[in-house]
């Protein structure tokens, strides 16, 4: 009978066969269960979910309640308000809010978030 197996190289999960056991012993297949996927960390004799990419782009409105909750809306605002100009067009009018944008670029160190903390910014609002 067959059964769900997993290829792996370099610790990343590259493919998902059907396969009977002989054929996954020769070829050092290793067994998972269904809810395993191709992207997934090899760790051990477990399994974890691929880290979450960023996205390039969020909504205002993500980009906004993100803010919000992280506590940074009113600084944010303040920090647009003082710059002016294209800065408060952008943050006003702008459908979405690009992670490369110049405006991010220029608000992080303003606001003393890595770029680390700004990804997680943006995968947190990618949620909302």
């Amino acid at each position: 009978m067959a059964e769900r197996y997993a290829q792996i190289k370099h610790g990343v999960v590259t493919n998902i066969v059907l396969a009977d056991a002989a054929f996954a012993e020769a070829n050092q297949l290793v067994p998972i269960n269904d809810h395993i996927g191709i992207g997934w960390l090899a760790l051990g004799d477990g399994f974890i979910p691929p880290p979450p990419s960023v996205p390039d782009a969020i909504t205002m409105r993500q980009a906004r309640l993100v803010l919000l909750g992280a506590g940074l809306l009113g600084t944010v605002d303040a920090a647009i308000s003082q710059v002016g100009g294209a800065a408060e067009i952008e943050w006003e009018y702008a459908q979405e809010v690009q992670r490369h944008s110049q405006l991010v670029q220029m608000l992080a160190p303003a606001l003393g978030l890595s770029q680390a903390q700004v990804d997680a910014l943006f995968i947190q609002g990618a949620a909302l």
